[in-house]
């Protein structure tokens, strides 16, 4: 079940057999696959809004140690008062691995002219205490 809070959510799931890539041995927060479709489909709902992608995100969260992580990243990044430049753009990832276990945020700076680059990273992360 995705973090974000919404007054109805129905989860689906469909079994494909044939991918282009095998996604049961990626190893990251909570299921790559999984991960990559909730936070594409926040970024498309954010646009459908027009909404800041971190603003919406947050709009829907509840979670003070999610809330926590994005708010870091955005603050290290500087991701509301970053400047709009032709060909150069942000982009945000969160995720949360077990539940409970951790969380971790991502921003990136991208470059894309001929071939994209990735410039530059900002990760903030929630482990918890040992």
């Amino acid at each position: 079940m995705p973090l974000y809070r919404f007054p109805a959510v129905q989860v689906e799931t469909t079994r494909l057999l044939e991918m282009p890539l095998r996604t049961s041995a990626l190893r990251g927060l909570g299921a790559t696959i999984n991960v990559w479709s909730i936070e594409s489909l926040m970024d498309e709902a954010a646009a459908l809004a027009g909404a800041d992608p971190l603003e919406y995100r947050l709009r829907h969260l509840d979670d003070p140690r999610a809330v926590a992580v994005l708010a870091r990243v955005a603050a290290m990044s500087n991701w509301r008062e970053r400047p709009k430049r032709d060909g150069w753009g942000m982009g945000l990832g969160f995720a949360r691995y077990k539940n409970t276990g951790a969380w971790a945020a991502v921003v990136a700076e991208v470059e894309a002219r001929e071939r994209v680059f990735c410039r530059r990273l900002w990760i903030a992360g929630d482990v918890g205490r040992w």
